[in-house]
C-alpha cells in the first residue's frame, strides 16, 4: 500500500532518532518491510536525504559545542557527562544531553574547523618543569668542553612503585599534540638510591633516606627533626662509601 510523503518524512524522522527499523515500525504502526524499503532508498538518495523538515534538529547547536570543547579542555568539567548537566545550566541546551551526544558534538566541532579534543586515559609520565629543563641545559652548555676522565658522578633517583601516588582521573581532554603528564605527587611509595659513575665504571647503588618502610631516620634536617630525604651529612657518608 503506498504511503503519503508526509508519511515518508515521519518514518525517517523516527529512524533517525531511533536507528530501529522494528521499534519505528511499532511506534508508526507500520509494516517493518514498509519502513525498511523507506529507510533503505532514504539512505541510498543524496536529494531524499537532504529535504527539508527531515530528521531532528541537533541538541547542540555550534555555540554549545564549542562551549563543550572549552568545558573540556579547561578542566572546569572532567567529563562529558558533567559537561552536558553545565551547558544546560548554561541556557545552551533545552535539556541535558546525553554523554555521547556531546562526544559526538566535540567532535564535530573539530571536523568543523575548530579545536580537536581526544580523550586520553591511563596513568600520565612525569613532567619536568621549565625551571629544571633550562638548568639542565645550561649546565650542558657550561660543561661543553670540560675533561671528565677524573670526574666522579654522583646522583639520586628515586623510583616510585606507582607514579604519580595520588588519585588520577580515569580519563582528560587533550588538545591534538598535547600530552598526559604529572607535575606534583605525595606519599607515594618507593626506592631512594644514591649511586655514582666514572671513566672507571659505576659504584654499588645506597638506599638512602626516603625509601619506604626504613622508619624514623637517624640524619637530622636543618630544623633538627628527623630527615625525609638525603642530607648534606648522609650524602657525606655515601662519599665516603663510594671511595
Amino acid at each position: 500500500m503506498p504511503i503519503s510523503e508526509a508519511d515518508k518524512d515521519h518514518v525517517i524522522s523516527a529512524w533517525l532518532g531511533q536507528h530501529n527499523i522494528s521499534k519505528v515500525a511499532d511506534q508508526l504502526g507500520m509494516d517493518r518491510k514498509t519502513v525498511r524499503r523507506w529507510v533503505t532508498r532514504w539512505l541510498g538518495d543524496e536529494s531524499m536525504r537532504h529535504r527539508p523538515g527531515g530528521g531532528r534538529k541537533p541538541l547542540l547547536n555550534p555555540e554549545a559545542r564549542k562551549m563543550a570543547v572549552e568545558l573540556l579542555h579547561s578542566k572546569m568539567c572532567w567529563t562529558s557527562k558533567e559537561a552536558a548537566v553545565q551547558l544546560h545550566a548554561l541556557g545552551l541546551t533545552d535539556r541535558v544531553a546525553s554523554p555521547p551526544t556531546v562526544i559526538r558534538g566535540v567532535r564535530q566541532h573539530g571536523q568543523e574547523g575548530g579545536r580537536k579534543l581526544r580523550a586520553v586515559r591511563g596513568r600520565p609520565r612525569k613532567r619536568l618543569s621549565l625551571g629544571n629543563q633550562k638548568k639542565r641545559l645550561a649546565f650542558a652548555l657550561a660543561n661543553r668542553s670540560r675533561d671528565w676522565s677524573k670526574i666522579l658522578f654522583t646522583d639520586r633517583k628515586r623510583f616510585e612503585f606507582r607514579y604519580p601516588g595520588t588519585a588520577v582521573r580515569r580519563c582528560e581532554w587533550l588538545e591534538e599534540g598535547e600530552e598526559r603528564a604529572a607535575v606534583t605527587f605525595n606519599h607515594s611509595q618507593g626506592l631512594n638510591l644514591y649511586a655514582g659513575i666514572s671513566s672507571h665504571g659505576i659504584t654499588e647503588p645506597h638506599l638512602v633516606t626516603g625509601t619506604s618502610k626504613r622508619g624514623p631516620s637517624k640524619y637530622r634536617n636543618k630544623r633538627g627533626e628527623p630527615a625525609k630525604n638525603i642530607t648534606a651529612a648522609e650524602y657525606a657518608d655515601v662519599l665516603n662509601c663510594l671511595s
